[in-house]
């Protein structure tokens, strides 16, 4: 629309901005009201969104601060309605279900991230990227109707009024439990320190001729990974120590990472190799977390939990991205890759010498929200 890099840019911000300010204080919303209604509300919210999409693509608009205030909406919405929806799973099922539910909603994202870019892609060749908005929009309307069908989700306790307070009594909850600082923590090692997307451009251009599907091979390795890894995980229901499991996933994340680096100047299907190894260890610790997660933290205090965890889960590849693009810029952009591996690994290995009680977690051994002594 506006041929600017700057613009494309500012989107980003847009969508960031809500998001980052106000996503605490929606976790405090989800541990205060029914957190069905609240998901009903904003998925409405969002049907409105994704048509005005629609609409605005429909009539060849060219004012770009329309799209910007829609990417702001969606990201305010986006920021109430995860913290809340994340509740429902460890509601509706019985503990041992959990873990397995947690593989098959990975499964789903993972396949969506392979399949939708390319569907996508597709239909704006076959048609426009008119008939990408609309049914985005049915989409919506198709999670509004499996929300309706669910039961009330009052935080038990019953509802309260949302506080500054309530915010608070969240944070010092997270700081106080080992369990949840260190699966927060094991994220941000992956995610902040070993995340490398952003030199995948400079790493295409320096080794491989600048090759625009060389490029689309790197973004598209890791999902694929992560897919793979999701399908082929039925076996985690075996793990006997979530948390130590967690560690050698990070850490071998981080080695990915760092011989997708070493490898660059060979042969393809080596770094290819690397990334899509690197997104399976990513999407079995992401699972093996959430189990940490849901089973240390009370229902009363959930969404608050889930508000954090989400704020890392969406600030810390933007922060990685950035940290590895300003290395890249000092160093070389193999070199910021391999130091990134090395850096998560050096994290990784000292949260399991610092948090015993992460390490050591497994749920059949552990009641909802008490620490292991």
């Amino acid at each position: 629309m506006t041929q600017s890099s700057l613009a494309v840019g500012a989107a980003g911000l847009f969508i960031a901005i809500p998001s980052l300010l106000f996503v605490l204080f929606a976790g405090s919303l989800g541990d205060s009201y029914d957190r069905r209604k609240l998901v009903l509300f904003t998925t409405m919210g969002q049907i409105v969104v994704a048509s005005i999409y629609f609409i605005q693509s429909a009539l060849q608009n060219e004012q770009v601060w329309i799209l910007y205030g829609l990417l702001a909406m969606q990201s305010l919405l986006t920021s109430i309605n995860a913290p809340a929806r994340a509740t429902f799973m460890p509601r509706l099922l019985p503990k041992d279900q959990f873990r397995s539910a947690a593989v098959l909603n990975m499964v789903f994202m993972t396949f969506c991230g392979v399949l939708g870019p390319i569907t996508a892609g597709f239909i704006t060749s076959l048609w426009s990227m008119n008939i990408n908005y609309l049914i985005n929009a049915l989409s919506y309307i198709a999670a509004l109707y499996g929300v309706f069908r669910l039961p009330a989700m009052l935080p038990e306790g019953g509802a309260v009024k949302p506080s500054v307070g309530m915010i608070a009594e969240g944070m010092k909850f997270i700081v106080k439990s080992e369990r949840i600082k260190g699966a927060f923590l094991t994220d941000m090692s992956v995610t902040l320190l070993g995340t490398s997307t952003a030199l995948f451009p400079a790493i295409t251009a320096l080794y491989f001729s600048d090759d625009p599907t060389i490029l689309g091979y790197f973004m598209a390795a890791p999902a694929l990974g992560g897919f793979l890894g999701s399908i082929c995980s039925g076996h985690l229901s075996n793990v006997k120590r979530e948390g130590r499991a967690v560690i050698v996933l990070a850490f071998s994340y981080a080695v990915s990472i760092m011989c997708f680096g070493l490898s660059v100047n060979t042969i393809i299907i080596l770094p290819l190799f690397f990334l899509m190894l690197s997104g399976a260890a990513d999407s079995i610790m992401v699972v093996l977390n959430q189990t940490i997660v849901v089973h240390s933290t009370p229902d009363h205090l959930r969404s608050r939990v889930n508000s954090v965890e989400y704020l890392l889960g969406f600030g810390g590849p933007q922060l990685g991205d950035f940290r590895a693009g300003a290395v890249g810029t000092a160093l070389s952009p193999r070199s910021a890759t391999m130091l990134g591996g090395v850096t998560s690994i050096l994290a990784v290995g000292a949260i399991y010498v610092l948090l015993p009680s992460y390490r050591a977690f497994h749920v059949e051994n552990e009641v909802v929200g008490e620490e292991a002594t």
